[in-house]
């Protein structure tokens, strides 16, 4: 395993992602050179799911992280139908998932890709629907569109998602990104989650490369890097062969974080807060559980880990 710090010159371009933009400039090479790429979109309902992207244009779909589980739908079905007609195949998700396609495929493919993302743990959809479905009621608008990071406007250390509205409003909220960081809104099997260590189940694991502060502060402008795990030699050559980017090669042991050695554990406070969620309104819950000081608190332990890498 070789380890990269890597952004993208684009600025556009890194702005829409969410750490430096190292998945658009792979998915962007694979589709230049005839490949088909798939990834997660957020839908008008504002449901994560699979989708294939055969156009660079098209890439916008997939941009960005989503702090959802995604439904891979049929998706594993038409990357093997790319694969058996000698498509270059892309496919990106959480390592589960790129682990669920392989064993899907029950086979090696040398035209596919994977990329896995450094995962921190997978929430509950029903607490997604039911944030969505308080803040609609509460403005009296449907949303349209979630920014699950604003990159933009709070820079690339703020994990703090802006909301669209169809009547033209935005918010801006920090509620779901507590909840997730609160652990407490994770999937049950996340707590043993097999894939959180350096064994790598992908070609490429990307993430934010928290600790670029510490360990090469010349390479931080606050508009996003990747951390880049390349796993094998496939993975290596494609890497030196991406445009319009600049890249360091730099030590594992700068940047690891909590996901790359064991997964979150499960807190003690879960099923107590489990017991609130059922037996009261989801308004509640957030006043009870995500008020503003909590919130502050977790951006500063954020920002902590950054300079401390």
């Amino acid at each position: 395993m070789n380890t990269y710090v890597f952004k993208i010159n684009d600025f556009k371009n890194r702005i829409c992602s969410r750490s430096g933009g190292f998945f658009f400039s792979l998915a962007e090479y694979i589709i230049n050179n005839g490949g088909i790429v798939y990834g997660v979109a957020l839908e008008n309902n504002m449901k994560a799911k699979h989708t294939r992207i055969d156009k660079v244009e098209m890439l916008s779909q997939i941009q960005g992280s989503k702090y959802i589980q995604s439904n891979v739908g049929k998706c594993y079905k038409s990357a093997k139908i790319d694969l058996d007609s000698g498509k270059t195949v892309l496919f990106s998700g959480t390592a589960c998932q790129v682990a669920g396609l392989k064993s899907f495929l029950n086979k090696k493919y040398s035209n596919l890709m994977t990329v896995d993302i450094i995962c921190h743990g997978v929430p509950s959809p029903m607490v997604w629907r039911d944030y969505l479905k308080s803040i609609e009621k509460r403005r009296n608008s449907e949303i349209v569109k979630v920014d699950f990071r604003n990159k933009y406007k709070f820079g690339w250390a703020a994990h703090k998602e802006t909301i669209y509205f169809a009547d033209g409003h935005t918010e801006d909220s920090g509620l779901f990104t507590g909840l997730f960081y609160s652990h407490n809104i994770l999937r049950p099997c996340c707590y043993y989650c097999p894939y959180k260590s350096l064994e790598r189940v992908s070609d490429f694991s990307i993430g934010d490369a928290w600790g670029v502060n510490t360990a090469n502060p010349e390479f931080n402008d606050d508009n996003g890097v990747s951390l880049v795990l390349v796993n094998d030699e496939k993975a290596e050559t494609i890497l030196g062969q991406l445009k319009d980017c600049e890249k360091v090669k730099v030590s594992i042991s700068d940047y690891m974080q909590p996901p790359l050695e064991r997964p979150f554990a499960q807190p003690k406070e879960r099923r107590k807060f489990w017991n609130y969620y059922h037996t009261h309104s989801f308004e509640k819950v957030a006043s009870k559980y995500k008020r503003d000081t909590y919130i502050r608190l977790i951006l500063n332990k954020l920002r902590k880990r950054i300079g401390r890498g």
